[in-house]
């Protein structure tokens, strides 16, 4: 079945989780202590990207979420701002690769029989922070996610890139996602910085191949694409 954006537009928020997980995911949750570590959503980010948000019911698709925190700030800042927000949050929260060779990485997926309950923790830290009503797991790998919200025409106001860090993905990402912001709308992303290689050259590739230079900036190690300068959008 498809929907239409205004089919959408006159949901309530728990409408979403119901419709896409045919029911409350967050009902009967067994809580895990609240674990959740600082996010990416810092001070400068919110007085210059979220605020360029106007929509009083501002679509939000965030691709890599992990434990939530940055999905939650975002669910805070909207709400705190007179806005009720609908925030997409797509996950496998399987980790990556980096994450079953070394220690630390590996103990933080909680893996029970060999297999990661990252899930869950993500689950109750939106319970804990009662962000419940605002943000929706799409549990599925970017690209499928992609899939997914656009089978349900779902477009975004802003889209959030923190997933898979390989030079590879991140270009699918770009090309996946950019599709999925509304012209006007805000396209930005995590670990823009050399330190993480495959998010530096990715970026830099999707800006050249599309000529967005002025569209796009920079704060800490966060870009920023602003789509209504897209000279060629994908």
């Amino acid at each position: 079945m498809e929907f239409s954006c205004a089919y959408w537009k006159n949901l309530r928020m728990n409408e979403y989780n119901t419709i896409i997980h045919k029911s409350d995911i967050y009902s009967n949750l067994e809580l895990l202590p609240l674990e959740i570590e600082g996010n990416n959503i810092c001070d400068a980010n919110k007085t210059s990207v979220l605020s360029m948000v106007k929509s009083d019911s501002p679509i939000i698709i965030e691709v890599g979420s992990w434990k939530g925190s940055s999905a939650i700030e975002m669910a805070k800042y909207f709400t705190s701002n007179g806005k009720i927000p609908t925030i997409f949050c797509v996950d496998t929260w399987n980790g990556a690769a980096f994450h079953r060779r070394d220690d630390f990485w590996q103990n933080q997926l909680k893996c029970k029989n060999g297999y990661p309950q990252i899930y869950y923790q993500f689950l109750s830290n939106v319970v804990y922070n009662n962000c419940q009503e605002y943000i929706v797991p799409i549990p599925l790998n970017s690209s499928d996610g992609a899939r997914f919200l656009k089978k349900f025409n779902i477009v975004a106001d802003l889209v959030y890139i923190d997933a898979s860090h390989e030079y590879e993905d991140v270009v699918g990402d770009l090309m996946f996602y950019s599709n999925l912001v509304k012209s006007g709308g805000i396209f930005f992303g995590d670990d823009y910085d050399v330190a993480w290689p495959g998010v530096y050259a990715g970026v830099n590739w999707f800006i050249d191949q599309y000529k967005l230079h002025k569209a796009f900036s920079k704060i800490h190690s966060q870009w920023i694409i602003n789509t209504n300068l897209f000279d060629a959008k994908p």
